[in-house]
């Protein structure tokens, strides 16, 4: 079991390789907080301690991972019913 934060409140999650080692992670949208984890895998099934994708908008609800911007790293975007909008995170990652 890996923990996605305090009152966070996931509510959807996405898997891919956002660090690029070859090993799934797990992004989820965070309900109650309005933000995004990301929780790196390890590679024996469990997974780090989650970093903070940052705030995404109010009332974070569902997430989808793709490469949005065509540079071979997957991203996310988040949708969030509090504003009825849709935010994406490109990947940054080397």
């Amino acid at each position: 079991m890996s923990s996605t934060g305090a009152n966070s409140g996931p509510f959807t999650f996405a898997v891919a390789d956002f660090n690029l080692d070859g090993v799934p992670d797990i992004v989820t949208a965070n309900f109650k907080s309005s933000t995004v984890s990301v929780l790196l895998g390890v590679g024996d099934g469990t997974f780090a301690p989650p970093v903070s994708g940052g705030e995404t908008g109010a009332l974070s609800y569902g997430v989808v991972a793709a490469d949005f911007n065509g540079d071979g790293k997957p991203d996310f975007a988040i949708c969030n019913a509090g504003q009825n909008d849709v935010k994406v995170k490109l990947n940054t990652s080397h």
